[in-house]
């Protein structure tokens, strides 16, 4: 379990029964395909996904949008997660909008939660909590006996 952030991978539905949530958005983890009853589908990040994406992190990550810091770049920061390709990128999805997402990596030892970003409106509902399951898993699943995260995002 990751320490100080919270946020999973293959194509799920935010709010599933293994999951271990009693409901909402973060009771679809089970790593079915398609959207459950909120609508919500968690989702690795396709090359498609880039302009939304960025959007999405200039909502959520104000800081990208502040011009004394010129090192916060989402598209380049974007675009060198898709070309790595480790598949450790995902977004949740309400019908065609990206709403959030989660960004990690894995050095073979420890796993590392880099970003998670929900929409304003939709913040409190689950919604991060069941990205950071989704990367928590993932994460296992590879190997990591620890993962952990990077401060200062929100």
């Amino acid at each position: 379990m990751i320490g100080t952030r919270q946020a999973h991978d293959h194509d799920q539905t935010a709010g599933s029964p293994s999951s271990g949530a009693t409901g909402g958005i973060a009771a679809v983890m089970s790593g079915d395909l398609g959207a459950n009853d909120s609508g919500v589908r968690i989702r690795t990040v396709a090359a498609g996904d880039l302009t939304p994406l960025i959007a999405l992190w200039r909502e959520v990550f104000p800081e990208y949008n502040d011009p004394q810091r010129p090192q916060r770049d989402p598209r380049a920061s974007i675009e060198r997660k898709l070309a790595f390709g480790d598949g450790l990128f995902w977004v949740a999805q309400i019908d065609t909008q990206l709403v959030g997402s989660a960004m990690a990596g894995y050095d073979g030892h420890r796993g590392w939660l880099y970003s998670v970003g929900v929409l304003p409106r939709l913040r409190r509902s689950g919604l991060a909590r069941a990205l950071v399951t989704r990367a928590e898993a993932e994460l296992a699943r590879r190997g990591s006996e620890n993962q952990s995260a990077s401060p200062g995002q929100q």
